[in-house]
């Protein structure tokens, strides 16, 4: 009878066990809503970063972008002695498209550009859109003369590559580009500066057509 009395007094209330089991279910929801908090959480981080560091118009990276993974890629060619190439490019006479056609034809080969950027280049190559329509490309492990011929390379796809207008007409444009080499740099601005000393005489001696910084550098 003792035991039986001790059993009864141990066994939990209706009540008790109620509260148990609202007790579990609150942990969980508990649990689950911390979860979805901290992964939205997460997403809402990526999303803010990849708003901060690529272009909203192309989707490749922008300035910002540019300059970040800039510095992992020079402290990995330093790291590896790699050679490390830079090339910039502009659209010619973008004003005139812009003008001729309109601003809205002018994002299409904006899109345009960039997309034919990213086929063109290897997947540990960076490409990004600086502003306006100057572009730029870093291209890891790569001497002066491949990147000179990575740019023709794509001055010529450039050239005789036609886009599709919504009115059913073709547009077609070219580029004017300036590349840069270097070994040991430990400053992008380095070779963006001699990246665009090229291009500039790119654009002087003629446009639709590639200029090495050692050319410039040999002229002067």
């Amino acid at each position: 009878m003792f035991w039986l009395q001790i059993d009864w007094m141990l066994a939990p209330s209706e009540e008790a066990h109620q509260f148990l089991i609202f007790n579990s279910i609150m942990r969980t929801i508990i649990s689950l809503v911390g979860a979805w908090l901290i992964y939205s959480l997460r997403k809402a981080l990526q999303q803010l970063e990849v708003m901060a560091t690529h272009d909203k118009l192309t989707g490749i990276l922008n300035r910002h972008g540019f300059q970040e993974r800039g510095k992992y890629i020079i402290d990995q060619s330093q790291r590896h002695s790699w050679p490390l190439a830079v090339v910039m490019m502009d659209i010619d006479h973008f004003k005139k498209i812009n003008d001729s056609f309109g601003h809205d034809i002018g994002d299409l080969v904006l899109q345009s550009l960039g997309s034919e950027l990213k086929k063109s280049v290897r997947s540990t190559d960076i490409v990004a859109r600086l502003g306006g329509e100057e572009f730029a490309l870093i291209l890891p492990n790569t001497d002066s003369k491949h990147a000179h011929q990575i740019a023709d390379s794509i001055r010529k796809k450039i050239e005789t590559s036609r886009l599709s207008l919504p009115d059913g007409k073709f547009l077609t444009y070219t580029l004017s580009l300036g590349v840069t080499s270097g070994l040991g740099i430990d400053k992008m601005d380095l070779l963006l500066n001699q990246a665009d000393n090229a291009l500039y005489r790119a654009k002087g001696t003629g446009r639709n057509r590639v200029v090495s910084f050692h050319q410039t550098a040999h002229s002067c």
